[in-house]
């Protein structure tokens, strides 16, 4: 049993040089000329090719169970990428097993012809984790999205029926008859768009059937290779017209909503982000440097599956797509709980994301210390966050507007009129509030804290390669200083001794227990979280067109792109990249 989301299973290969089959369901994943059969099978099979040159939507989805090593996916691919698209493709793909890229090795060898799309999914850097995991790939318009779980639980937690093409693609019916029940082949046709389709490379009567009744136009055809038979069908049902999204306001200039405005910018919707301060760098998002907490829960928890979700999608964003570095990151065992949950971690056995190091290594990275063991995170980093908005803002289909104090919204049949105190209104498409302890208008869960960071400038002290989390953090030196944090206050009235307090036991951990030392600067924000502990994602409550973001608590860096794309999804009627449990813990 799967204990935690980063607890998974894998896939059992044999592989004689041509053929890749499965162990566990004694059953070959694909004949031996599988990318032939990937696309007449499933390509030609949905008439995709054809489809998409006369598709007038914003985004096309794909549902696949049995994702298997990934053939299909890459196939999929290899006929995207043969002409520019105007409109995005979302891969959703469902498996209990994870990929690996091991398993991406086998392919290479086995389908030349692919090396360019498994190079692209090579440097994706799946992570492998149960539960849904978005991966973005924007410079081609794709976005796969890998849902790890039991088929059934997998398919009743997909959030949005818009599924244009499936590939029903489990292994042989007999040796894998979970893939293949009435349940599933009926949450098939309820997440399928109104002209969707389907195709299998199995012809079993009963499937056949099931696939019938449930409203699926069906037709036998021939198969591939060995195979006599296959079957294909259609979806016909009245088009349900969705709201065109093409202009959005945000409000709030910070983490939350710089972010959405990129995501949404990326999607060629024009935004207007309002702030009610004068410049980018003041707030609760204006610190001087930030860093992701990969402090994951030990359970397997909705909240300990968004946690994972969220910390790997968001991280992949700075990297891949800001440019950011990855830096790693270090936790230190400093009292009883973190070392309980260092140990935790890594019964996980996850080397390619966790390693404990000790003496030596550390000294490497942390120079002259107390520390004698701590966990290396592999996949972390630290920034200024000042510098990600900036990045995040510089968009030609985004407008800046700052110093303007939003009053009240209305909706008008489909429009949001937005007020600001300056007399300015103006009408939009669709509304953002991500204005921090602003959405306590909303909800009443939220609660704020405050918290302070110090700054020291010594160039002899604290000459760290990494950021060190213990009983608080200290970051490697920006501009000549190490930032050191952070305390959590009930009130504004911060207490100096706190954060000095802080100062001090990093003195302590790095030997100079007596040194004297001087706090250069200082920086004082606030935190909004909701009780439940999870942030907010969703629509505002009665409205049609107004979405929100907020309650990111201390984790603001390693939540708001994920944030972000999960709001954009559902502005844009997109599959949500997360599943319906988890979805509903992040309404208001």
């Amino acid at each position: 049993m799967n204990d935690h989301p980063l607890k998974v299973e894998h896939h059992n290969t044999t592989s004689d040089g041509g053929s890749i089959a499965s162990k566990d369901y004694e059953d070959r994943y694909f004949q031996d000329n599988g990318f032939d059969e990937s696309k007449e099978v499933y390509i030609d099979g949905n008439d995709l090719e054809e489809r998409w040159e006369s598709f007038s939507g914003s985004c096309f989805t794909i549902g696949e169970l049995g994702f298997g090593l990934g053939l299909n996916f890459l196939t999929t691919m290899h006929c995207w990428l043969k002409k520019e698209r105007s409109f995005n493709l979302d891969y959703i793909g469902i498996d209990k097993k994870i990929l690996e890229k091991r398993n991406l090795v086998l392919l290479e060898e086995a389908f030349p012809n692919l090396k360019k799309e498994i190079n692209i999914f090579k440097e994706c850097d799946v992570v492998g984790h149960n539960g849904f995991e978005c991966i973005s790939i924007p410079d081609l318009k794709i976005r796969l999205i890998l849902v790890t779980e039991d088929v059934q639980k997998a398919i009743n937690d997909i959030c949005i029926s818009n599924i244009d093409a499936w590939f029903l693609d489990g292994f042989d019916p007999k040796k894998n008859p979970e893939m293949w029940t009435e349940d599933v082949l009926k949450a098939v046709f309820d997440l399928s768009s109104s002209d969707s389709s389907f195709s299998s490379f199995t012809s079993v009567g009963r499937i056949r059937r099931a696939l019938l009744e449930n409203g699926f136009e069906v037709n036998k055809v021939p198969g591939f290779g060995t195979k006599r038979h296959r079957i294909v069908g259609r979806k016909f049902e009245e088009n349900k017209k969705s709201n065109e999204i093409k202009k959005i306001a945000i409000l709030g200039a910070g983490l939350s909503g710089s972010n959405l405005a990129f995501n949404l910018a990326n999607s060629n919707i024009e935004v207007d982000i309002y702030d009610a301060l004068d410049d980018l760098s003041k707030g609760s998002s204006g610190g001087p440097i930030a860093s992701m907490y990969p402090k994951f829960s030990l359970d397997n928890s909705p909240r300990s599956k968004f946690l994972i979700a969220s910390y790997f999608f968001s991280l992949n964003f700075y990297i891949k797509t800001l440019g950011f570095e990855n830096t790693g990151l270090l936790f230190y065992g400093s009292d009883e709980i973190k070392d309980k949950w260092i140990s935790k971690i890594l019964t996980l056995r996850r080397d390619d994301l966790f390693e404990l190091l000790n003496d030596d290594e550390l000294e490497d990275l942390l120079g002259v210390s107390e520390i004698k063991k701590a966990l290396h995170v592999k996949k972390g980093l630290f920034l200024q966050p000042l510098e990600l908005k900036k990045k995040l803002l510089e968009h030609r289909f985004i407008k800046i507007i700052l110093n303007e104090k939003f009053v009240s919204f209305a909706e008008e049949k489909n429009k949001v009129e937005v007020h600001f105190k300056s007399g300015l209104s103006k009408s939009y498409d669709a509304l953002a509030v991500c204005t921090g302890k602003g959405l306590k208008d909303f909800n009443d869960n939220l609660k704020v804290s405050y918290g302070q960071m110090a700054g020291i400038s010594n160039k002899d002290l604290f000459n760290i390669k990494m950021p060190l989390n213990h009983q608080g953090y200290i970051i490697p030196k920006v501009n000549g200083t190490n930032w050191i944090g952070s305390t959590y206050e009930q009130s504004a009235d911060f207490k100096k001794e706190n954060i000095e307090e802080k100062v001090k036991l990093n003195h302590a951990i790095f030997g100079n227990k007596d040194m004297s030392y001087e706090i250069q600067d200082l920086w004082e924000g606030e935190r909004v979280s909701a009780k439940n502990n999870l942030p907010i994602a969703s629509k505002i409550p009665g409205a049609k067109n107004i979405y929100c973001i907020g309650g990111l608590g201390s984790r603001g860096l390693s939540y708001a792109p994920f944030l972000a794309e999960i709001v954009s999804s559902a502005i844009q009627d997109k599959q949500i990249p997360l599943g319906k449990e988890i979805f509903t813990l992040l309404n208001i």
